[in-house]
């Protein structure tokens, strides 16, 4: 195995994270005006709960979803649009 074989490796883990960031991003347009929940999202796009919370909260970070403090929802935020 070679330099490159890792290369691919790396290439095909960040398309998984890229596919799944955006499976993210779809559920939550679909309850935009409400927001969701962790646990309603992770059902809507098959994933645990822990690894949605890590998507949005790199989401968060890139300013594409923002989190309701009182209700904890999550929604797409203006930036995204």
């Amino acid at each position: 195995m070679g330099e490159q074989d890792g290369v691919q490796g790396d290439d095909a883990r960040g398309a998984g994270v890229l596919q799944r960031a955006f499976a993210v991003i779809r559920a939550l347009s679909a309850s935009q005006t409400e927001g969701s929940r962790v646990t309603a999202v992770a059902r809507a796009v098959g994933l645990t709960q822990a690894t949605v919370h890590r998507l949005l909260q790199s989401l968060i970070a890139e300013g594409v979803v923002e989190q309701d403090e009182r209700s904890k929802r999550y929604r797409l935020s203006v930036d995204f649009f």
